[in-house]
């Protein structure tokens, strides 16, 4: 028969929960929401459409090119989500000021990720870390390169959970111009960083792009793919910018 689920808001005990409602109509956010220096969270009201507005708001937010203003919002809204999570199945107590503080906990995380970034590759996306470029091209290794591909995979020892990202962009220093990212699990960060290579190559082939320049900070991944050859692809070093 199944277990059954309590589906009535944790927070306040009186609606469905429901997306719309935790984050748009539940009374205990919707006073938090009007106290966060945000104006866009401040002046979201109750009968709009949820995702449509998270959508036109985040649109904003990476047009502009606010970073800040973005991590500040999808900040808040995972901080909400994460102690709806940690009250429905830990029975935790929370607060308007946890909420803040989880908040700011991310923001910072997220900035520090993209200082770090800035430091190298000011045009990259936000989360893309530095990458020492280590250079294989596909088919024919004396044609010059199509595109560049630039991924990073991320991995936690604790419960082998796993992000991979990758971009493609016309070269190291310009805008990207398509990408991806992935979750799942994997058996160790290098084991990651391959599926990321893996991801981001397909991606590369898909668009019908023929030969790619790969950024990648992982040394072992350029020594597993070097020498590696097939009647289909070349993969050869060609050293380091």
């Amino acid at each position: 028969m199944g277990v059954p689920l309590d589906t009535i808001c944790g927070f306040y005990h009186r609606h469905v929960e429901i997306v719309a409602h935790i984050f748009q109509q539940c009374e205990f956010t919707s006073l938090i929401r009007m106290s966060h220096p945000l104006v866009v969270l401040r002046t979201l009201t109750l009968d709009c459409d949820f995702n449509v507005w998270l959508t036109e708001a985040v649109t904003s937010f990476a047009t502009s090119k606010d970073w800040s203003g973005l991590d500040c919002l999808l900040a808040f809204l995972w901080a909400i989500w994460l102690t709806r999570n940690n009250l429905r199945f830990r029975s935790e107590v929370y607060s308007p000021a946890g909420i803040f503080a989880t908040a700011a906990t991310w923001v910072a995380r997220s900035k520090e990720a993209r200082d770090l970034s800035n430091l190298s590759q000011p045009s990259c996306p936000p989360g893309f870390g530095p990458s020492l470029p280590h250079f294989i091209r596909l088919n024919d290794p004396t044609v010059e390169c199509d595109i560049c591909l630039t991924f990073d995979g991320s991995w936690s020892d604790k419960d082998h959970r796993a992000g991979m990202g990758w971009y493609l962009s016309s070269d190291l220093s310009s805008p990207p111009i398509g990408g991806g990212a992935q979750a799942g699990f994997s058996s160790s960060a290098l084991h990651v960083e391959l599926l990321a290579c893996l991801l981001g190559l397909r991606h590369t082939w898909d668009q019908g792009y023929s030969s790619v320049r790969v950024f990648t900070d992982c040394c072992q991944v350029r020594t597993l793919l070097w020498g590696q050859m097939s009647d289909s692809i070349s993969v050869r070093p060609l050293g380091f910018a």
